[in-house]
């Protein structure tokens, strides 16, 4: 029982600081996944458009790109001990 727990304790910080990275990234994409239903319930034309699919496209690789900064910061941060 003592490995499992040991095993567990080693693996809990990173499980827990990974979790929080994903769900604030998760929020980032959901935001802007709301915001693309609603630009496709109120269409919009001309430049406003182009630029608003621009911006969104570029807002969910900058989600995918925060989480995996995140997550890279929160494991040196975990193997320095802070």
């Amino acid at each position: 029982m003592n490995f499992f727990f040991e095993i567990w304790s080693g693996y809990r910080p990173y499980l827990l600081r990974v979790t929080i990275d994903f769900l604030v990234s998760a929020t980032i994409w959901l935001a802007l996944f709301l915001f693309k239903i609603l630009t496709d319930i109120l269409p919009i034309t001309g430049f406003a458009a182009r630029f608003i699919v621009a911006l969104h496209s570029l807002g969910t690789v900058a989600a995918l790109a925060i989480f995996l900064f995140f997550s890279v910061n929160d494991i040196i941060q975990i193997r320095r001990g802070d």
